[in-house]
């Protein structure tokens, strides 16, 4: 009977020990809640970077607090990509400044959003939630914002 106690105790630790999720494997989750954006000229429905209607280097983003924000411009699809910070936010504003210094143009984007924190198994998620384009034509396509400006 001993014998037989011994070993189902030790098919119960093969099988708990094998089926523990040590989060080794990777996990393709994003390190920051971000926003893509997509800028389009409202009068010929072209990326405004690729028609060179605004400049990408003279570019900014900037929080209420008039600090920068991480962005990149994707190269292949000249879509804006901000980075935020990895907290919960309820109502936040980022500023995205347009800018072609050739032709003096400049136009400010007013984008609100919401953070939310989702805690899973072996990592935590920061997703961007409730963005809102004041002012600007925009819809949701493809993750993507589409903001038609003018």
């Amino acid at each position: 009977m001993k014998k037989y106690t011994i070993y189902l105790l030790a098919i119960i630790t093969l099988f708990a020990v094998s089926c523990n999720n040590d989060c080794s494997e990777n996990v393709d989750a994003p390190e920051s809640p971000s926003i893509f954006v997509n800028f389009i000229d409202s009068s010929s429905n072209h990326n405004v970077f690729t028609d060179s209607i605004y400049f990408a280097g003279e570019t900014t983003v900037k929080n209420y607090l008039e600090k920068d924000i991480s962005f990149s411009i994707l190269d292949s699809l000249n879509v804006m990509h901000v980075v935020l910070e990895n907290e919960v936010i309820l109502n936040d504003t980022i500023f995205v400044t347009l800018n072609n210094s050739e032709l003096a143009t400049t136009k400010e984007i007013k984008i609100l959003y919401a953070t939310e924190k989702k805690e899973e198994e072996c990592y935590t998620l920061y997703k961007t939630t409730n963005v809102a384009v004041l002012d600007y034509e925009n819809e949701l396509l493809n993750d993507i914002y589409q903001i038609k400006v003018d």
